[in-house]
């Protein structure tokens, strides 16, 4: 009986999480619509769009002139707030000078501090506690030394907020300074670089978001899970050393080329490389990549609406080494994926796609070959809260012994409380866990609530 009572159950929930992706997509797609049926209507005051663009003027109503104008403007408003939740700062900047160009050339010489905390408290089946949810602080700098051409730099580190916090509290409870090695556990680099921004295109090097982050950050923005099944984050790092998160020693280019007819609607074409300085092979002690290499590229048209691929590529010439074949690997390190989304003013829903190839991880440290998929949703309703949804899958070869009962897959539902936009709010986070360790055991659930509360710089 209590089975039967666990399998209604577990259905139930199901049933529930799926609704909630459904509802988030029928929602983004009832606003698209609304305002496709309002868009005829002139909004008093709003500008008349600029002939100087090189572009023949066109014989248009003033009802036809009034909606491109607002359509346009609606959806610039959209992309500058939706880049906001982007992890990637040189991804908003472009957005930035995209969406009013004029503004970003205009922008002062500067040094500026940014942070972000970021605490949560979650339950699980095994275990329960607060813990830190990803803070960070840097230091971000820029200089147009002549017009539209900038020299740009950042470093940013994270730190275990709540590490931290026991440490001071021990040092004023003990009266006695903890060991350094206390802090330098609790504080680690994300991001280091420098690099030059022309009209159209970055020279970047040094550690920074990776190409193939330009496509796996679509659906990379749950507040405490997420990212598990793109590749971006690989074998217990942050994608580091395979160069699919937050790459080391990247040398970096990233292009904007305005290639289409205005007419298409499309935004510049974005094309990214790198290349990177041979890094440790993760869980093979001793070892090395060699030559590694990314790109991607990204098509978005003027209405929100994106779709990239990107492939990564990080080398392995001695495969009969001992520790490289204990690892299960068996060839190059090679990461795919295809990804599309679409947003509005309320409305996010983007998915991702991967195929991966000794690039994963089981929980004993072995690599296997897998396909995996991502999905994100959100709708904001009230201006205040925002409801997201979605999944990680992973779903490995049937060749790969190594895997035994290793399973990664879960759903997620969150509701936020926003005190501003997408950067400071409050909230809850569930994720139903069908993941299962190498021997079986299962995962379990987990619930969290959190805040998450950005200080720009």
């Amino acid at each position: 009986m209590r089975d039967c009572r666990l399998l209604n159950h577990n259905r139930a929930r199901y049933v529930f999480i799926r609704l909630g992706v459904m509802l988030i997509f029928l929602a983004g797609e009832s606003e698209l619509l609304a305002a496709e049926q309002t868009s005829t209507t002139p909004i008093p005051g709003s500008p008349s769009p600029p002939e100087a663009a090189g572009q023949p003027a066109q014989k248009t109503s003033p009802n036809e002139t009034t909606t491109a104008a607002t359509t346009k403007t609606e959806a610039g408003i959209a992309r500058v707030q939706e880049a906001q939740a982007d992890e990637d700062p040189l991804a908003k900047r472009e957005v930035a000078k995209q969406v009013d160009s004029k503004a970003a050339a205009e922008q002062p010489n500067r040094i500026s501090l940014y942070g972000s905390v970021r605490i949560k408290y979650g339950v699980g089946e095994k275990s329960s506690g607060w813990s830190d949810g990803g803070s960070r602080a840097g230091v971000n700098g820029q200089w147009q030394f002549r017009p539209q051409y900038w020299l740009l730099g950042r470093a940013e580190v994270g730190f275990n907020t709540m590490d931290g916090l026991q440490s001071i509290k021990a040092a004023f409870d003990s009266n006695a300074s903890p060991p350094a090695e206390q802090f330098s556990d609790s504080v680690f680099r994300r991001l280091l670089y420098v690099g030059l921004e022309t009209p159209n295109m970055y020279l970047i090097y040094g550690k920074n978001w990776s190409t193939y982050y330009r496509i796996a950050g679509y659906t990379d923005r749950f507040s405490v899970r997420g990212g598990n099944a793109s590749g971006a984050y690989n074998a217990g790092t942050d994608g580091g050393d395979s160069g699919t998160g937050r790459a080391n020693d990247v040398l970096q280019t990233r292009l904007q080329l305005d290639i289409f007819p205005a007419t298409l609607g499309i935004a510049p074409f974005n094309l990214n490389m790198q290349i990177q300085q041979p890094q440790p092979i993760p869980q093979v002690s001793g070892q090395k990549y060699g030559t590694q290499f990314g790109l991607s590229a990204v098509l978005t048209t003027r209405n929100n609406y994106t779709i990239g691929l990107a492939y990564n590529q990080a080398n392995i010439t001695d495969l009969v080494n001992p520790d490289i074949q204990a690892a299960r690997i068996t060839g190059n390190d090679q990461a795919f994926i295809i990804g599309t989304r679409w947003f509005g003013k309320n409305w996010y829903v983007g998915t991702v796609v991967s195929r991966l190839l000794n690039h994963m991880t089981t929980d004993e440290e072995k690599y296997f070959d897998t396909w995996g998929w991502e999905v994100f949703s959100s709708y904001t309703f009230q201006k205040r809260y925002t409801v997201t949804a979605g999944l990680n899958y992973l779903h490995p070869d049937s060749d790969q012994s190594q895997v035994g009962k290793y399973q990664l897959q879960y759903e997620l539902l969150g509701l936020r409380y926003n005190f501003k936009n997408l950067t400071q709010y409050v909230y809850v986070e569930a994720q139903f866990n069908q993941s299962r360790l190498v021997d079986g055991s299962p995962i379990g659930n987990s619930y969290f609530i959190g805040v998450q509360w950005d200080l720009p710089g």
